[in-house]
Order: C-alpha cells, then structure tokens, then sequence
C-alpha cells in the first residue's frame, strides 16, 4: 500500500507540474535530466609539474602546486577543454595565493543551444587566475550559471608528472533533483525545442 500511495504522489506531481508547461518540456524531460546527471562530475587528466589538494567548497582548501600542465577536462557548466596550464597555488583553509592561467587549445561548451552562436560554442581562450590572501566568492570565475569554476565543489586533485583531477558539484546534485520536478531555477540549463 505504501508503494502504491508513493507511486501515485509521484505520478501526481509529475503530471501536474508537466500541465504547467508546455507538451516539450515533457518530451525533453529524459534528456535534460540525463545532461543534469552529466553535470555533477567534473574530470580532469593530464601530465605536467606538481600539484595536490584536497576542497570542500573553496573556504576549505588544502592544496600546493606549480608547473606546465598539459590536461584535457570535462569540466564545470558543460565545458570540454584540451588546455595547456601552467602557473602556481597554494592554499590553506581560506587563506591563499594564486597566479595561474589556463589557455584553452581547444574548448566548446557541451549541448550549448543554439549551436550557430560560434562565440559560446566554440571558444579558443584564456583564463586568468589570481588572487592574494583569498579568493572572492563574487568574482566572475564562480558565476554560477557561466563562471569557469565552481565555489561549491568538493575536489581532489593529484600531479605527479601524470596529473588526474576529480571533483562533485552540489549545486548541480540541487540542480538535477528539482529538474525531475520540472523546476529549472538554478542553472537555467534545461534545453527547450524553441532553442
């Protein structure tokens, strides 16, 4: 009895929160939540200098590292990136200092509509990286919506000559349980035939 009385709570919400859009945010319900579940994990690997660390959120940051890295990334807010790093950082609880640049070889924004917008597309770039004593939560980097990196993620990170760099994002965990409620708040990601 339980289950069933589940099931149909489920199937409730569902349904009725699908009358308050329209028929193609049904039919891109799937995928949308299957970009969403891309969306939690972001991998990095590569080879180059020395580099470890350890974060959860960017207030609570261990790391140390310098170098030349050569890193190909699936990466926060949908990026695919071949890049050459190289830099140095050092950071201890919120407390730190950074002068690192990552220049993208190669990077495209992954299921970014509409696709004829060459300049979100496609972007051949660079990014600077540089603070003093801390890193500010406002500056554009951490967007949430557009920014390169993550303030929220929980991160580790290794380079010892090869270089593997793993991280989880809560804030698209948040993203991708309120996107099965059709409740797209967050991020503002979910792809739509109109695009």
């Amino acid at each position: 009895m339980k289950k069933f009385f589940l099931s149909f709570c489920l199937s409730l919400a569902f349904f009725s929160s699908a009358q308050a859009f329209d028929y193609t945010d049904v039919l891109l319900w799937l995928p949308n939540r299957l970009l969403d579940l891309t969306d939690i994990v972001s991998v990095g690997v590569g080879v180059g200098g020395l580099k470890g660390g350890i974060r959860v959120t960017r207030a609570i940051d261990f790391n140390a590292g310098d170098g030349f890295y050569i890193v190909a990334r699936k990466d926060y807010n949908r990026w695919i990136a071949g890049s050459l790093e190289q830099g140095h950082s050092f950071s201890f609880f919120y407390l730190g200092t950074e002068n690192y640049r990552v220049d993208h070889s190669f990077a495209f924004k992954l299921w970014y509509y509409p696709l004829d917008d060459t300049e979100v597309a496609y972007k051949a770039k660079w990014v600077d990286y540089q603070y003093k004593w801390w890193e500010n939560p406002v500056d554009g980097n951490y967007d949430i919506r557009n920014g390169t990196r993550d303030w929220f993620e929980i991160a580790a990170e290794i380079g010892i000559g090869p270089y593997l760099r793993l991280a989880v994002h809560p804030v698209e965990i948040a993203d991708f349980v309120l996107g099965i409620f059709f409740i797209d708040v967050i991020k503002k990601d979910d792809v739509s035939l109109s695009e």
